[in-house]
């Protein structure tokens, strides 16, 4: 037998200040729609909403959620359960949902709305589906959208949305970052998802995003990985980590949906 996956990051940055945090929320209704989530996704849900006081209120404790994990571990059930709570519980205006491929972001569309027809009450909602050429989206009463478009053909660049998610994180590029982030920093009080297996050499956004992590003062930012570390067995190019990339207790540590 396999053993399981390791349930908790290995690089865990948290702001200071969190106080409360709405991932129960978005746990339960994902539920609702038969999405049941793994305990390591849903560590990632409750930090990933996690909120700090603000006056009488709450926002978010960060504006940045990072969650890298490798592929087929499962970061869409993530996704579609933090859109859900945003979409029906939260009730925001708009999402913005883009991925790299074109594909993936339909993948990701497809995902949500399967898990909204499994629920009648949601199902009710929804006032219309947009599947036209290169964009598509979700509307329901309430003025509430989603869009979802593919980063490929320049989609989504400069939108203001309240609520940005970002998945194939790995291949955002400086000037998709320069033409968005400063439309998400003037909002009240946004929120931002970075979904990404693990960075490749020119993936400065979430490297930036890992250096601020390691630092251990990385601010207001939430970043979640699960990843196994080379120089734990003497660097990359050591004969101790070959032989440990072929050992299932590694695997567990990188790979949380491992013998689940």
């Amino acid at each position: 037998l396999l053993p399981m996956g390791v349930q908790r990051p290995r690089v865990l940055h948290l702001p200071s200040g969190i106080c409360s945090t709405a991932g129960s929320e978005a746990i339960d209704i994902a539920e609702s729609c038969g999405l049941v989530l793994d305990d390591w996704q849903r560590y990632h849900v409750r930090a990933m909403l996690a909120q700090r006081r603000d006056g009488a209120g709450l926002r978010w404790a960060a504006m940045e959620n990072a969650s890298i994990e490798p592929r087929q571990n499962g970061k869409g059930a993530i996704i579609t359960a933090l859109e859900l709570w945003f979409l029906f519980v939260l009730g925001v205006s708009l999402i913005l949902h883009t991925a790299h491929e074109t594909r993936t972001a339909k993948e990701g569309f497809q995902r949500l709305l399967d898990a909204i027809k499994r629920n009648p009450e949601l199902r009710r909602q929804v006032v219309k589906e947009i599947r036209s050429r290169g964009d598509e989206g979700i509307e329901l009463t309430g003025s509430r959208r989603l869009m979802v478009v593919a980063r490929t053909n320049g989609g989504g660049r400069g939108m203001s949305a309240p609520v940005l998610v970002w998945d194939e994180a790995y291949a955002l590029t400086d000037e998709q970052i320069a033409a968005q982030m400063p439309v998400m920093t003037a909002m009240a009080d946004p929120w931002v998802g970075y979904f990404s297996s693990a960075a490749l050499k020119g993936s400065a956004q979430l490297h930036r995003l890992r250096a601020r992590a390691l630092s251990g003062s990385g601010g207001d930012l939430v970043y979640l990985e699960h990843s196994a570390d080379p120089d734990a067995f003497g660097g990359r190019d050591s004969a101790a980590w070959a032989a440990a990339r072929h050992d299932p207790e590694v695997w567990a540590l990188a790979n949380p949906a491992l013998g689940i």
